[in-house]
């Protein structure tokens, strides 16, 4: 791995003393615990409310106005005293909310990642050694049959698909602004959008440039969500539909007449899959390009 000098330093050197690493190991055995009693602290308002008073505030107080029980006011509060995200004042037994507490409960990201990872791959998870030894998606089950994630979006439960977009679009949507004008520094009349998911992209494609076209390649689930996301969108008459199972390594990319592309690009696709199959996606890619 090629590191810069920083990264070096923080990854081939041991940073913490023995004491911190052996609670970092007990904090890594307890992972699962952590994530879902922080997880629940924001859902049960605990965090907002702690954010909110200025004085803190008891377990007995917490429970009235969260309506739990006082026994369940316990665990979340002494399992959260350990975990870091709230501070307790021994003299009044009153609860504050710590500087981790506060970046759990507000950063966006932090918000982000714990809706997919609990929504999205938790359950799945328990199956991570059966899909790492098989190199099959194991923990897909949970959700439905599918060889791969993409085929079943569609069809995922409403608020596991908003977890999974929000997560997507997240990290996609924030280099948008730096891409486009790189991607469109010379002539580009027709992109190829390769896995173009819901279509966020492509519609700043149109909308960057009036006279540019774009074709989504897809699975035909996705693009049928696509088409339904841009429908009476400025530009949505430009974005053109080609339905392909990329991971087929039999299908291959449009060519012809009618394809022709003077950019080809893949957002935050390639990290998806395995190296054999980013080869072929690649191989079929440079069968349709030219020079240029």
């Amino acid at each position: 791995m090629n590191l810069s000098p920083a990264l070096e330093k923080a990854y081939t050197q041991e940073r913490l003393s023995a004491r911190d690493a052996q609670r970092q190991a007990q904090f890594i055995a307890f992972g699962p615990i952590v994530f879902q009693v922080s997880r629940l602290m924001v859902k049960f308002g605990i965090l907002d409310l702690l954010r909110e008073s200025s004085e803190g505030l008891t377990m007995p107080e917490i429970a009235e106005k969260t309506k739990l029980s006082p026994y369940a006011v316990k665990v979340l509060m002494e399992a959260s005293l350990s975990i870091g995200t709230v501070l307790v004042d021994s003299a009044t037994d009153r609860f504050s909310l710590s500087k981790t507490g506060w970046f759990f409960l507000t950063d966006a990201s932090t918000q982000v990642n714990v809706a997919f990872n609990h929504d999205v791959n938790y359950e799945g998870l328990f199956h991570l050694e059966e899909a790492l030894k098989e190199g099959r998606p194991a923990g897909l089950k949970h959700f439905g049959e599918w060889p791969t994630v993409y085929e079943g979006l569609s069809r995922l439960p409403e608020e596991v698909q908003k977890s999974w977009f929000g997560f997507d679009h997240f990290y996609s949507d924030n280099s948008f602004d730096e891409a486009l004008p790189i991607v469109f520094s010379r002539p580009t009349g027709h992109l190829l959008d390769v896995g173009g998911n819901t279509g966020r992209w492509a519609l700043r494609c149109v909308a960057y440039d009036p006279q540019t076209e774009v074709t989504i390649m897809d699975l035909p689930q996705q693009l049928e969500m696509m088409q339904k996301q841009i429908a009476g969108k400025k530009g949505a008459d430009r974005i053109h539909a080609y339905g392909c199972n990329l991971l087929d390594r039999t299908a291959p990319f449009p060519k012809g007449e009618e394809f022709y592309y003077d950019a080809i690009w893949m957002s935050q696709f390639l990290d998806c899959f395995s190296e054999e199959e980013i080869l072929s996606i690649l191989t079929r890619a440079a069968e349709i390009m030219d020079g240029d």
